[in-house]
């Protein structure tokens, strides 16, 4: 048997892979739609009753020429690593965005502490005069 190109062994790759969930999806009771050698395309509906389109793409990728094969592994650490900065961007314009509306956290407490007047009394002043207490403090 002659040997195959990796052209060709990638080809194979990317058909048993479409082929295989093509049929998953038709068993579930899906239209499955073949649009491209490499892509199938399913009619769906959205939460408010709009008919979409969802379409999947199948390739086996080869990486960058005279460079590196393409890897998954590090292509999904740099992923997670991207969306953990957008997530920390996110929390940081939150927080500017509270602290300038006066909302942030110990900022807001200060302020309102700050804008109490100071007193030695208040309504529970004298509350347990004469009344054995104890103070816990864990």
């Amino acid at each position: 048997m002659a040997k195959l190109t990796r052209k060709q062994l990638d080809e194979e790759i990317k058909l048993r892979f479409l082929e295989g969930v093509k049929e998953h999806l038709e068993n579930c009771g899906e239209e499955v739609l073949m649009v491209k050698s490499n892509e199938i395309a399913l009619p769906v509906v959205d939460s408010e009753g709009e008919e979409r389109w969802l379409v999947l793409t199948f390739k086996v990728p080869t990486g960058e020429r005279g460079g590196d094969g393409y890897d998954g592994y590090s292509m999904a650490e740099d992923y997670q690593m991207n969306l953990a900065k957008k997530a920390a961007k996110a929390a940081e314009k939150e927080a500017e965005a509270a602290k300038a509306q006066g909302q942030g956290g110990a900022a807001a407490l200060h302020q309102y502490v700050a804008s109490l007047a100071p007193s030695r009394q208040n309504e529970y002043t004298g509350m347990f005069k004469g009344k054995k207490s104890a103070f816990v403090s864990l």
